[in-house]
């Protein structure tokens, strides 16, 4: 895949629905709560307070050099190689916006060592966190580019940035070879969720000389704006009308009726119909994703259909087994 206050309560995430969306929500909530996860994740915590460490004073700054420093070197219990990138401007004003959007109140999540545990703890097996994990850490008053790379494993490359007064993600790139869903499921979303991340957005774009991130980060979940929409579904409708002789079949008639909505969220509704009609439905599907070399994307965290649609998508890897999540899928999906 490749892109280019007072505290505040953020609600739990909606429950799960039954049958196979529950089981797939439970399997995720075994690596999350695991003992080993939980106890090794308080032994990070510790140092900032919060869960397994609620007599230690709170961490009143974050990103200074020697916040940095001593986050890595907390870190290193659980991850020895980890590194921090060095950066020699804006510490003052990146800590002001981290304390202000991030980690508001002094929360123990909003810890710079808890964050990145967060995102990682989860995602990678025992050899992997051994392994080398570089971590840059650059920004402004304006925002937050927090980069991580796992040496031949991952690199997410992100954003955090403040929209009317609440804390959104840009995600730069990501790079994660067969385990996206993984590291969506296990790591940035459980992370976005603890730090009040509202909104998530991304340039969906080609990798080298493959189309792959258009494809992906619509069946991820984010939608198009209205002006990029107009353009896909408009030759969304040029490649069924090319497909039939003379007259539509059933299946195109369905087709061009999706593609008739001028709402992005028809998306969905393409996407469900290629899993359950296969290849004729997703040669449609995929040429619409790439009529334009990069489209913006969005997803509303705070929209209880946006959150659903990625943490099911996420959280079911065996492809066969999201069919049978197709009826719960049907319920986000339309305008």
């Amino acid at each position: 895949m490749h892109t280019r206050p007072a505290p505040r309560q953020r609600r739990d995430l909606a429950p799960a629905p039954r049958g196979a969306a529950a089981n797939a929500g439970a399997t995720l909530a075994s690596f999350r709560h695991s003992p080993r996860a939980l106890a090794e994740r308080a032994q990070i915590a510790g140092s900032f307070g919060g869960p397994g460490g609620a007599k230690a004073p709170i961490q009143r700054k974050y990103l200074l050099p020697e916040d940095q420093a001593a986050a890595i070197a907390q870190l290193r219990a659980r991850y020895p190689q980890i590194t921090l990138s060095p950066h020699s401007k804006g510490y003052e004003t990146m800590d002001a916006f981290w304390e202000k959007h991030v980690a508001a109140g002094g929360r123990a999540d909003g810890a710079l060592a808890s964050a990145i545990d967060r995102m990682l703890g989860d995602v990678l097996d025992d050899k992997e966190r051994t392994g080398k994990i570089s971590v840059l850490v650059v920004g402004s008053a304006e925002q937050v580019n927090l980069v991580v790379d796992v040496a031949e494993v991952m690199v997410v490359n992100q954003i955090l940035q403040a929209e009317g007064g609440k804390l959104k993600v840009k995600i730069e790139s990501v790079t994660a070879k067969g385990r996206g869903k993984r590291l969506f499921a296990r790591g940035l979303l459980p992370l976005y969720q603890s730090l009040g991340v509202r909104k998530l957005e991304l340039d969906a774009s080609s990798i080298g000389s493959k189309d792959d991130g258009r494809y992906a980060w619509a069946r991820y979940g984010f939608l198009p704006g209205e002006a990029d929409w107009n353009t896909m579904r408009q030759a969304g409708r040029e490649r069924v009308k090319k497909g039939y002789f003379l007259f539509p079949d059933a299946l195109d008639k369905k087709m061009l009726g999706i593609l008739e909505s001028p709402s992005p969220r028809a998306l969905r509704e393409l996407i469900l119909l290629s899993w359950q009609e296969g290849d004729r439905v997703t040669r449609i599907l995929n040429g619409m994703l790439v009529v334009l070399k990069s489209w913006k994307g969005t997803l509303d965290l705070e929209d209880e259909r946006d959150r659903r649609w990625i943490e099911m998508y996420t959280g079911e890897e065996d492809k066969a087994r999201l069919r049978e999540l197709i009826p719960a899928f049907q319920k986000l999906a339309g305008p």
